[in-house]
């Protein structure tokens, strides 16, 4: 009986973990719609709006921004007014430290709504008609940048120097790990927290029953009562620390204690918890230390909804680009099948205990 049942649920164990791996992976295969901050200051005759941004990692080596919009004008490459070329200037930041900077033709990479016109003799399809419009850039990724946040600003003026479109996206990469793990390396500050105030924990048990041993066998006698007497002298010493707090050695050998670690553990969820301005990777990090305060991403709510950060909306382009979407040789493709990396929270998320929330997985 016991044989069966061990097989039967190793079985129902493996469809599990199988499923599990089957389904989740399709779940995130879609590229993340990212959050922006219009930084535009010309003229607004002149502007190019910007409806939505998609965002993707591909191969882990390029991040790839894709932006649908609208004009309110022509969009031109040249102009007999001037020598220069619409631009496009890219420029990506970690912190304070400039990471990327591109400058290119703005027409190399936008694209009109289909159907495509006739290229001709052109190798771009400017001067793109007022209306909607695509745009794409990429910019140079390391897997060893997962769990920084890059700033990035697309910046494009006309010919004649004018401002037509200013953006900027925040992208956090991730790099899941094993056993369905988002956050990837950032468990090494749930585990090595949890390692030293256990690491604590052993060493302060065992400096109180050293002080303590002398209290129980002080007490000597024949039979099993007395050793069994003895030991709970030991054992009640050792719980109230009252040789212990009589050692100024053992004192300073047990300093800090596990009290003061899940302080300070307790302290770095707190901050995440402040509603300031914190740059994203903070709360993949952060989050490791919600152990400290009793948060987990459980809930006796049966309403509550959980939240995984690599959760992307659901994609749905224009019809006027579906196609070129989805074409490998546009250069606004963007590839279905590859799963989500980048730190996601749910729409109008605000900073501080909302976005610690769902950073944890839980509705707050």
């Amino acid at each position: 009986m016991s044989t069966i049942f061990s097989s039967s649920c190793y079985s129902v164990l493996r469809a599990f973990v199988f499923v599990i791996f089957r389904v989740l992976p399709s779940t995130f295969a879609q590229p993340a719609t990212l959050p922006f901050y219009d930084c535009f200051s010309g003229s607004a005759s002149q502007k190019l709006s910007v409806d939505t941004v998609y965002s993707q990692i591909i191969n882990g080596q390029t991040l790839n921004i894709t932006i649908l919009g609208n004009a309110s004008q022509q969009i031109v490459a040249s102009s007999a007014n001037s020598t220069s070329l619409s631009t496009l200037f890219t420029d990506a930041t970690t912190l304070t430290m400039n990471t990327f900077s591109n400058n290119s033709a703005l027409c190399d990479s936008l694209l009109p709504p289909s159907p495509l016109p006739p290229l001709g003799g052109n190798t771009t399809y400017c001067p793109i008609p007022a209306g909607q419009f695509a745009l794409s850039t990429s910019i140079p990724f390391n897997t060893k940048n997962s769990l920084t946040t890059m700033d990035t600003e697309l910046r494009a003026v006309d010919p004649s120097g004018n401002e037509i479109l200013c953006l900027s996206v925040t992208t956090t990469p991730l790099h899941p790990g094993p056993l369905g793990s988002p956050y990837g390396n950032a468990h090494i500050i749930f585990w090595a927290t949890i390692g030293l105030a256990a690491t604590y924990w052993l060493i302060i048990g065992f400096a109180r029953i050293i002080s303590a041993w002398n209290r129980g066998f002080s007490r000597p006698g024949p039979g099993i009562w007395h050793r069994l007497e003895s030991t709970g002298f030991i054992l009640a010493s050792a719980i109230s620390g009252e040789r212990l707090s009589t050692s100024p050695a053992l004192m300073r050998f047990c300093s800090p204690s596990l009290r003061d670690v899940i302080f300070h553990t307790q302290w770095c969820a707190a901050l995440a918890m402040v509603a300031v301005q914190w740059p994203p990777f903070i709360y993949p990090l952060l989050s490791q230390t919600a152990w400290a305060s009793l948060t987990y991403n459980i809930t006796l709510n049966a309403n509550s909804m959980h939240w995984n950060p690599l959760n992307v909306q659901p994609y749905n382009p224009p019809s006027d680009f579906a196609d070129q979407l989805a074409d490998p040789s546009s250069v606004i493709y963007i590839d279905q099948s590859i799963p989500n990396t980048i730190f996601l929270l749910p729409p109008n998320t605000t900073t501080g205990m909302q976005s610690f929330a769902w950073s944890v997985g839980v509705q707050p």
